[in-house]
């Protein structure tokens, strides 16, 4: 799959209703259990005054939590209209939409992107075809902290992405896939930028990574 397909899938994959889902769970429970470590540990390392570059960040549950720690820009960068429409309009009602960039495309085509302090892309590369290309597009886009969360290697999670999604996907014609990038891949990519691994953590079939740059 190309990546023109890949980001209509995308379109396809998180419509509004999931969106409109994603938010009622963000306003009932606050963020999923990921999101949480990661912003705790970005926090840990400190973001006051910082700018932000989330990355196919959803509904921006990343850009709210971290807007109460103090960062002081966001922009969201979204592959899904559905799901950055309903962002704008929760940056707004908490009071941080003239704070919030909000952009729609195929991150890894925007080469003229300014620099962030800060760059996260939480369960994002696990959706995208070409980890080298999106990885190096963001490592490039960061001159402080980079969050990732993405699926670890255990035989299970493999085994549920092939069979409980990606079958799934086949037999209903969804054009959506989920890709398990190798785990040493990603981390010598990032650290060929100069960056070096401040926290880890596994949560379920996730692992979050906090890299700052040296």
């Amino acid at each position: 799959m190309d990546c023109c397909s890949h980001c209509e899938s995308i379109e396809q994959q998180f419509d509004i209703k999931k969106a409109r889902e994603k938010l009622k769970d963000y306003h009932t429970n606050g963020p999923q259990d990921t999101t949480r470590i990661l912003v705790s540990a970005l926090v840990n390392r400190g973001v006051e005054d910082k700018s932000l570059l989330d990355i196919g960040g959803g509904i921006g549950a990343i850009q709210h939590e971290l807007f109460k720690a103090g960062i002081s820009y966001a922009t969201n960068f979204e592959a899904s209209l559905a799901y950055l429409d309903i962002c704008q309009q929760e940056a707004s009602r908490q009071g941080n939409g003239h704070k919030t960039h909000h952009l729609h495309g195929n991150f890894a085509d925007m080469k003229n992107m300014p620099i962030s302090d800060i760059v996260t892309l939480e369960r994002v590369i696990c959706c995208y075809p070409d980890m080298e290309n999106l990885m190096s597009m963001a490592c490039q886009k960061s001159r402080y902290l980079l969050g990732l969360v993405y699926p670890h290697e255990a035989w299970w999670v493999k085994l549920g992405m092939d069979f409980l999604y990606n079958l799934k996907f086949r037999l209903t014609r969804n054009p959506f896939r989920v890709y398990l990038h190798p785990t040493e891949q990603v981390d010598a990519l990032v650290r060929s930028f100069d960056f070096k691994e401040v926290f880890y953590r596994k949560s379920g079939a996730w692992q979050i990574f906090v890299y700052a740059k040296i």
